[in-house]
């Protein structure tokens, strides 16, 4: 049962809203490995994270048109949590922007807080995850496991998800 501050969500996010997609920094990691003198290991890391941002961020730019979209470290999470997203947003070419959105929800790629499949996992401002049936969720996997979707695919689900919910729960004039 869809509930009425959801179809509150639906409104605002597609009318005034933004999606805050969250980038993973392993910041704990990279800071580990230079520590140990594994330098090598620590920059192709950085290498490896910076080509993951890029393709994500090309993603949600051809495959998600529900609303707009900007960019975040996952290392200002609490801050954006606690005060907002001014002064962290980056947009799809992942530059800085000036820009503090009132309504947003936040989006990563990783295991679902409640099931602890992988895939794409939507969060309120707050960082909880929101709750069925507003889409919050598009695993990676289909059937079984023995089909995995690209990245392009899960947000294009998502992105359709959204878009049906949204016809289906639009307030009445």
């Amino acid at each position: 049962m869809v509930t009425h501050a959801q179809q509150a969500d639906i409104q605002q996010l597609k009318n005034e809203g933004v999606v805050l997609v969250r980038l993973p920094t392993q910041k704990a990691k990279i800071k580990a490995l230079e520590d140990l003198g594994k330098l090598e290991e620590a920059a192709t890391l950085k290498a490896e994270l910076a080509k993951s941002h890029g393709e994500i961020a090309q993603v949600f730019r051809e495959k998600f048109t529900f609303c707009p979209v900007l960019f975040f470290y996952a290392e200002n999470s609490g801050a954006i949590a606690d005060s907002g997203p001014a002064g962290f947003l980056m947009d799809a070419t992942l530059n800085p922007v000036d820009l503090a959105p009132n309504y947003f929800i936040v989006a990563e790629f990783n295991r679902s807080p409640e099931k602890g499949i992988s895939g794409l996992v939507a969060y309120d401002m707050k960082m909880v995850p929101l709750k069925h049936p507003f889409p919050n969720f598009v695993r990676n996997h289909t059937f079984f496991y023995f089909w995995g979707r690209t990245k392009g695919a899960v947000v294009s689900k998502w992105n359709t998800d959204l878009m049906n919910f949204y016809d289906r729960h639009q307030k009445k004039k």
